[in-house]
């Protein structure tokens, strides 16, 4: 009887063992899947960074430098035909239309 019970122990602890090494490995895979994630996210991350600072930042700062000189050029007053145009073509965001031509009537 005695044996018996030493060999149920030693099953049942064999079992908690074989249980809590697959716990384990659940936890670990678990941890590698978070790693992944965040790798990946961070990796957005500095995309998103790089994509604002190389390619959409030094067009905004041309922008937002010719707005500073243009509105120093505008002190300068109407009189100075110079400052004018420069002040003119100092403004991006002003889009001047096409002169519209006249309607070409046919030749018929």
């Amino acid at each position: 009887m005695r044996i018996r019970v030493q060999i149920g122990l030693i099953l049942i602890v064999s079992l908690a063992t074989l249980v809590c090494t697959w716990q384990f490995s659940q936890a670990g895979g678990s941890y590698q899947d978070a790693v992944r994630e965040d790798v990946k996210r961070q990796a957005a991350v500095q995309e998103d960074v790089r994509h604002l600072y190389a390619d959409e930042a030094p067009p905004a700062f041309l922008v937002a430098a010719e707005e500073v000189r243009a509105e120093a050029l505008s002190a300068l007053g109407k009189d100075n035909e110079l400052a004018v145009s420069e002040h003119e073509l100092a403004l991006p965001h002003r889009v001047q239309p096409a002169p519209r031509r006249p309607a070409r009537t046919p030749p018929w």
